[in-house]
């Protein structure tokens, strides 16, 4: 396991065990921090995004008496997940209806039964490393820090190849990463996908370059967004991806459905659109020097004003 994978494990189980340790009358506080850490760290967080795409209603498992004499998961690992996120994020102890008498009993025991799923979970998660948005996020953290200058030169050697130079460095990577066939191209009702295939299943995932100064300006990115969503209705799958390599010297701010959660996204109907931004200009200046604003989009941008993936 990479250095940066193991870090988070650590952390993660730190916060867990603060919390299992905490006294009742701090445990909603400390349950709070751990939530925050989970939401702001980029690789928890788009764990947390993929989590939450899981074809389960926590409230209507409620309903249906599960949370109500003792907690009976389902029996899918990602839909208990979902369901531990959601009762974690209610920070009620006591629904739990443990059999300890004391409050602090109590706090432990929610730990034991709740958390302890979603952590095993996310741990089991971070140690395959093979989440979609999880790979997404460690290809932006190594482009961005070690091959910036060398795909921006790559696309200024070949500005009409440009978007295929880029994509087959993606694609080189997901292979690395264990997708097991990025090549392939099948036909689905709405065209060819950029990479379909991990695993057994299809992936929806589209690439463009934003470069307003070369034609590659919000219709460009638009197109990415439309055809990204219509590939996960096509499959049928819960989410689909638009990776946009950022060629300008501005920041790139995408709109998104969830303000404080890493990736940007968009909910279409019962789909989620993933947005993923990677700064591909190595001329860009730091971001303590950068005083020359940012491209920000709108959801009309992406979707145009009827807010429907009509082309």
């Amino acid at each position: 396991m990479a250095r940066f994978e193991h870090d988070l494990r650590v952390q993660l189980r730190e916060h867990r065990n603060r919390l299992y340790k905490s006294d009742w009358t701090i445990w909603p506080n400390q349950a709070g921090m751990m939530l925050r850490w989970m939401e702001a760290e980029p690789y928890i967080a788009a764990l947390l995004s993929e989590i939450e795409d899981a074809p389960i209603d926590p409230a209507a498992w409620r309903q249906a008496g599960h949370g109500s004499h003792g907690i009976q998961y389902p029996d899918d690992e990602t839909h208990r997940a979902k369901v531990c996120l959601d009762l974690l994020r209610e920070r009620n102890y006591q629904v739990a209806r443990s059999n300890a008498t004391d409050f602090s009993s109590m706090a432990r025991e929610f730990v034991e039964l709740v958390v302890d799923p979603l952590v095993y979970y996310l741990e089991d998660r971070i140690d395959d490393g093979n989440t979609i948005l999880g790979i997404l996020e460690r290809y932006k953290r190594r482009t961005e820090w070690f091959h910036q200058g060398d795909l921006y030169e790559r696309y200024q050697v070949d500005k009409t190849r440009g978007e295929t130079t880029l994509d087959a460095h993606l694609r080189e990577y997901l292979v690395d990463q264990g997708v097991t066939f990025p090549f392939s191209q099948p036909r689905s009702p709405s065209g060819e996908a950029d990479v379909v295939s991990m695993g057994d299943e299809p992936l929806a995932l589209e690439i463009k370059l934003f470069l307003p100064d070369d034609g590659k300006g919000k219709p460009h990115l638009r197109q990415g967004f439309v055809q990204a969503a219509r590939y996960a209705q096509d499959y049928g799958l819960p989410a689909g991806y638009l990776v946009v390599f950022n060629l300008t010297e501005q920041a790139l701010v995408l709109p998104s459905d969830r303000e404080d959660r890493w990736p940007a996204s968009l909910t279409i109907g019962d789909r989620t659109i993933y947005c993923v931004v990677i700064d591909a200009n190595s001329n860009r200046p730091s971001a303590s020097k950068d005083r020359q604003g940012r491209h920000e989009l709108s959801r009309t941008d992406l979707l145009g004003d009827s807010q429907s993936l009509s082309a």
